[in-house]
């Protein structure tokens, strides 16, 4: 019996061993399809050498942080064309300003100005890892990087920053909780809204993204001049939230049409407009 146990143990893990090689062949044939095979091998040649990340894209290059290998693979396979999809949601305007609340490694920033460059683009990001990631990907763009936090209060708040995927980081820390267990807990400079727009005289903002990771209601709440003065409002809306009901009548009460663009974990990332 023994021997049958350790068999069928060697051959279970036999099994898991080719199923993880055909789940990376599977992601690397697909990035090789979409950014060819040059690109492709240079990605997974610096992802697993801990190297900095670059893919050519046809508007140029595009920088990455490094993460978790499977993270950065999972971002650019899924959430680069989601991104795309929704900078292609917006109807083709002249906009004059764009804020990026949560801008991650400006990636979303970078195709907006690839596709609007006459908009003045603000990144807002706290992380400071990521801020000259930001700068590398926005490079000769119409932009002002951001480097604080929105939040209801002027000063500073606690902000977390996930070391697996910093697409997860958050002011809130459940939120991060959700993904995972090993959290960093930065003190960080925020500003309320209605201060940010004031001390950089924005009078109208024609598209504000916001992906948070939870914290857009906190920055919502008391700042609802804000969104009267913005024409298209785009959010991930994910169940996960505590205050997803709160969050989606504040904007609904200002925006009376809505588009769902992407189907995300346990929500969507939305269009809002008036």
């Amino acid at each position: 019996m023994i021997y049958i146990a350790l068999l069928l143990y060697f051959l279970n893990l036999m099994l898991k061993k080719l199923q993880a090689l055909a789940r990376w062949a599977d992601y690397f044939f697909t990035i090789w399809k979409e950014y060819g095979f040059a690109n492709c091998l240079s990605f997974f040649i610096n992802l697993f050498s801990k190297k900095s990340i670059k893919i050519q894209t046809p508007t140029g290059e595009l920088v990455y942080n490094q993460e978790s290998t499977g993270a950065t693979v999972y971002h650019v396979i899924n959430s680069l064309p989601k991104l795309q999809k929704t900078i292609h949601s917006l109807p083709k305007e002249d906009y004059k300003v764009m804020i990026d609340v949560g801008a991650n490694c400006g990636h979303f920033s970078r195709f907006f100005a690839d596709s609007f460059p006459q908009t003045k683009i603000f990144a807002v990001e706290p992380s400071p890892d990521l801020l000259p990631v930001i700068n590398a990907n926005l490079k000769n763009k119409n932009y002002q990087l951001i480097p604080f936090a929105l939040a209801d209060q002027d000063g500073e708040i606690a902000f977390y920053v996930s070391k697996n995927s910093q697409q997860a980081n958050s002011l809130i820390k459940e939120n991060v909780a959700e993904f995972d267990a090993d959290i960093q807990t930065l003190k960080v400079k925020t500003q309320k809204f209605q201060t940010f727009l004031s001390e950089n005289h924005i009078d109208t903002i024609d598209v504000l993204k916001m992906d948070c990771q939870g914290a857009e209601y906190m920055i919502l709440k008391n700042a609802e001049d804000v969104l009267l003065k913005t024409k298209y409002l785009i959010l991930e809306v994910s169940l996960l939230d505590e205050n997803m009901e709160d969050l989606l009548l504040l904007v609904r009460k200002h925006f009376p049409h809505r588009k769902v663009i992407n189907s995300v974990s346990m929500g969507a990332d939305v269009l809002f407009w008036k």
